[in-house]
């Protein structure tokens, strides 16, 4: 009877090896240890426990690259890249399918996956086959901005499962399995920056601001009109909050007129001759390119009339950048004679220009002597042509008439 219980503890023993062998590995989130108990009957009128220590293990990556999308243009994720950027992204695609992904709150600093297109504004392609996925941006009305990212992904890598032993009580059949799982994870910790860039703004800087129409001359006693506006596609970024024309440079002038209306005792009411005035203009970010963390600095240019200019100083802040003395004009009384061309002054005329007229004047004349029906060129007289006609004719009858007389 001993010999018999000793063989059904066996049998139980090794059942409960095979158990522990076919277990699911399950996925356990929390961060400290845990103990999973699992209990079931055995064959000998037992239990089997399995008790199972968790132990959660993570590699933390910290993700400082900037992620730069071009608008208009695909950004690869490219799988065989191992810097952490690229490993990072790859936490977020899935190489069978389309994925889309949407602020997570209103701080706009991290990017959950959505099944609601309409809300989205990344969109991430895989391509199995290449083994990469392309990246774009779905919704162009957040062109140029820059968003800080910083949240964190959670990446589910494997486990292991390592067996400790089994404690079996003879008298009750009763066995306790013991092992230890270990769960690996990456976390990548995202601290940079969504940058959204266009052919002008990079990294949520403004590099260029665009004015255009531009009224840069004027004559004497003409009043200043400011024609000037900010270039088509742009506004949502900048205004044109001034202009002025002052005399002479605008720091050092004492006579400035300003595009808007001011009660300013130095304003001047019209263009003098001989004087030099120089035109400047000062620029605001809205509160939408705000909102979008952009902004201007010391880099930034300005493009007027499609021309990058140059400028005598520029004060430059986030929000605001001022350009001084960027066009310097003198008013004339006479319009401006056009490149490569010339004005001969009143009473008197250039030689090379009247002789150039006598030319035309002479070529007319021909033109009108010629008969458009000659083509030949030759313009003797017709009466030449009956004399030399008659002579022929009087000359073949007399060689007719001697030769029949013979």
């Amino acid at each position: 009877m001993k010999k018999l219980k000793r063989t059904k503890g066996l049998l139980a023993f090794l059942l409960a090896l095979c158990i522990c062998a076919i277990l699911p590995s399950a996925t356990v989130l929390a961060e400290d240890e845990n103990d999973s108990v699992d209990v079931m009957d055995s064959p000998g009128g037992g239990t089997i426990t399995v008790e199972t220590t968790v132990r959660n293990n993570f590699t933390d990556f910290n993700v400082t690259d900037d992620i730069n999308l071009t608008i208009g243009e695909d950004y690869i994720i490219d799988f065989t890249k191992e810097d952490i950027l690229s490993y990072a992204l790859r936490s977020m695609v899935d190489l069978e399918k389309t994925k889309y992904y949407q602020f997570a709150n209103s701080d706009k600093n991290s990017l959950i996956e959505t099944e609601n297109i309409s809300d989205a504004f990344l969109k991430i392609v895989g391509n199995k086959a290449e083994n990469k996925a392309v990246m774009t941006l779905m919704d162009e009305a957040n062109a140029g901005a820059s968003y800080p990212l910083q949240f964190m992904r959670t990446e589910y890598t494997g486990a292991i499962l390592t067996y400790l032993g089994t404690d079996y009580d003879e008298q009750t059949g009763n066995a306790v399995i013991k092992e230890i799982r270990d769960d690996y994870y990456t976390r990548y910790h995202f601290n940079c920056k969504l940058n959204l860039n266009t052919s002008d703004i990079e990294s949520g800087i403004i590099k260029n601001i665009r004015i255009d129409n531009a009224t840069l001359s004027f004559k004497t006693n003409e009043t200043p009109t400011f024609t000037a506006k900010v270039s088509d596609g742009y506004g949502d970024f900048y205004t044109l909050s001034g202009q002025d024309w002052s005399v002479g440079p605008w720091a050092n002038s004492d006579q400035i007129i300003h595009a808007t209306e001011r009660s300013d005792e130095y304003v001047f009411k019209a263009f003098e001759k001989g004087k030099k005035y120089n035109y400047s203009v000062f620029i605001d970010l809205t509160s939408a390119a705000a909102e979008k963390n952009c902004k201007f600095d010391e880099n930034t240019k300005l493009i007027l009339n499609g021309k990058e200019v140059t400028y005598s100083s520029m004060e430059v802040a986030a929000d605001h950048a001022y350009f001084y003395d960027i066009a310097e004009m003198t008013p004339v009384s006479e319009v401006t004679p056009q490149p490569e061309q010339d004005t001969p002054l009143p009473g008197k005329s250039d030689d090379k220009d009247a002789k150039n007229k006598d030319q035309k004047s002479i070529l007319v004349i021909k033109d009108q002597k010629i008969n458009p029906a000659v083509k030949t060129g030759d313009y003797a007289d017709p009466l030449l042509w009956v004399i030399i006609l008659l002579l022929a004719v009087t000359g073949a009858g007399t060689a007719v008439f001697y030769k029949r007389k013979n």
